[in-house]
């Protein structure tokens, strides 16, 4: 399953609160919890991993006026959609925080 999502924060923000895994537990899904995660800067691009095998793949691209285009691929069995808005709310409150 591909969910995707426009977030009103600049891509930089929005990968580096996806990457940071304090923030994790608030907005990634359980099932990929348990997965390695493979941090791909660069592209803003994060891989999970389990045994070898792609567990799920997040990339962050530049929108337009600060937004960014998030688009997040999950097993079929994953709520993606529910995953991108947990991790909007993550973005908000990093964004505003302190």
């Amino acid at each position: 399953m591909t969910a995707t999502r426009t977030m009103p924060a600049d891509a930089d923000i929005v990968f580096n609160t996806a990457s940071d895994d304090t923030r994790a537990l608030a907005w990634l899904p359980p099932s990929l919890r348990t997965c390695e995660i493979v941090v791909h800067t660069e592209e803003r691009a994060l891989e999970w991993r389990r045994d070898d095998e792609q567990c799920a793949y997040l990339r962050v691209e530049p929108g337009g006026a600060g937004t960014s285009e998030v688009e997040l691929q999950v097993p079929d069995d994953t709520d993606g959609d529910g995953a991108l808005r947990a991790l909007e709310a993550e973005v908000a409150d990093n964004f505003t925080a302190g």
